[in-house]
């Protein structure tokens, strides 16, 4: 797996805040009060949690733990230093950064905070509203051409007992994105407490699937893998990552075809693997052999393909395409419809959330305040993509009529007849 991120744990306040960037918006500094919220560090609980982690997990029994360091950390406080991380934007108008940030067809759940622009009213029972947020990249922008393709010249190799062609940093060494078992209890040891569940593990009896495993951790009903605050972005982003990389693949004019996949396939995996690493590490084209240049110069005359990755605008724009086909096919709809289904003011939604009880016998269930609706929203995202999901699929089903397994309407069709696509 390569060299570890540390030999010694924990890291110093130092190392911490240089990961770490903080924009306030508002009329006031966030006081410290709110900071100590965010960024708490209870330390006996830190240093008791490495100490179990250095005699129970397998990933960190060779970390040596350095109670100096520990002693720089708080008993009951923030990280120190962080106040100066934070960058003070006075000039911006709160209520406008929100309602252009919130914008949508319902109320954003934070407006039952709305009280005044004070950072005291986003809290509740102590807590501040910090909604599950993350960063990636759907439209692989920080992926290079030449890495783009580098990576379409390696699937046109052999599968093989290689390493494969994409890594991911990590500290001074690379460490393996793929059939590494250890990189994601590596990452977070509070979700793998013992080192152990990893992804990737050909010793399974049953293989399982990345996104199959990522699905099964956020349903399970130890709720820790959803409420964690980074994870289903991270993983997200490693999925993602793959798509681009595993399902990238070249196109090429039909003119052009049979003499190219003739030249293609007359190049050895060797030649393939060679050019693909020097386009990766970015060396300059005159370095290359001539066997080399030549199977280069065969990519004047394709096109480098990405996978459609779910959530970039290659994805909106084949769903669009497909809307569009439908016009073409069955005509111009003479009816729009749309459906909105708001978690916060939703039973059903408060039930998937753990909330036990709600009747859903009642016509009128009793509900917990707008606050607490708003909370609970926030903090499990994965609970309202359920709750959406749940509400589309039992409108086609139960009002419009759509069997979604046979892919078809039913039978007896719905209020508006027999779907003829969905």
């Amino acid at each position: 797996m390569g060299r570890r991120n540390a030999s010694v744990l924990p890291r110093t306040p130092a190392d911490i805040n240089g990961m770490l960037s903080i924009v306030f918006v508002g009329p006031t500094k966030l006081n410290d009060q709110s900071l100590k919220t965010m960024f708490q560090v209870r330390k006996k609980l830190v240093w008791a949690f490495l100490q179990w982690l250095c005699t129970h997990n397998r990933l960190y029994r060779h970390v040596r733990l350095d109670e100096d360091i520990m002693n720089q950390y708080p008993e009951d406080g923030p990280v120190p230093g962080v106040a100066d991380r934070v960058i003070y934007n006075h000039e911006s108008d709160v209520r406008a950064v929100f309602a252009e940030e919130t914008a949508g067809f319902s109320e954003h759940p934070a407006e039952a905070f709305l009280g005044t622009a004070s950072t005291d009213n986003m809290k509740v029972n102590g807590a501040i509203l910090l909604e599950s947020m993350g960063v990636a990249d759907p439209e692989s922008s920080k992926v290079s051409g030449r890495a783009f393709t580098a990576a379409a010249l390696s699937n046109l190799m052999p599968a093989g007992p290689e390493k494969p062609s994409l890594v991911m940093s990590r500290g001074t060494d690379a460490v393996c994105e793929y059939d590494n078992p250890d990189l994601v209890p590596d990452m977070f040891p509070t979700l793998f407490p013992f080192g152990i569940g990893g992804f990737d593990d050909k010793s399974r009896p049953t293989a399982l699937g990345f996104r199959r495993q990522i699905e099964y951790t956020l349903d399970l009903a130890d709720k820790s893998f959803r409420y964690h605050r980074t994870y289903m972005f991270v993983m997200l982003n490693i999925w993602q990552r793959r798509l681009a990389h595993l399902h990238t693949h070249f196109t090429v004019r039909r003119a052009h075809f049979e003499t190219l996949a003739k030249n293609l396939v007359s190049i050895s995996p060797t030649t393939l693997r060679r050019v693909a690493d020097h386009l990766k590490k970015e060396k300059s084209y005159s370095s290359l052999s001539n066997t080399d240049s030549s199977a280069l110069n065969l990519l004047s005359k394709v096109n480098t393909v990405a996978a459609r990755i779910p959530g970039s605008q290659a994805a909106k724009i084949h769903i669009r395409n497909e809307i569009r086909s439908y016009f073409g096919y069955f005509g111009v709809p003479q009816l729009y419809f749309t459906c909105n289904p708001i978690a916060t003011h939703s039973p059903i939604f408060q039930v998937m959330c753990g909330d036990e009880t709600v009747d859903l016998t009642q016509r009128y269930p009793i509900l917990v305040s707008a606050r607490e609706r708003a909370i609970r929203l926030a903090r499990d995202p994965v609970a309202a993509s359920d709750f959406f999901q749940f509400c589309v699929r039992a409108l086609f089903m139960h009002l419009f009529g759509w069997d979604f397994e046979a892919a078809t309407s039913t039978s007896t069709g719905g209020i508006l007849g027999h779907l003829e696509a969905f």
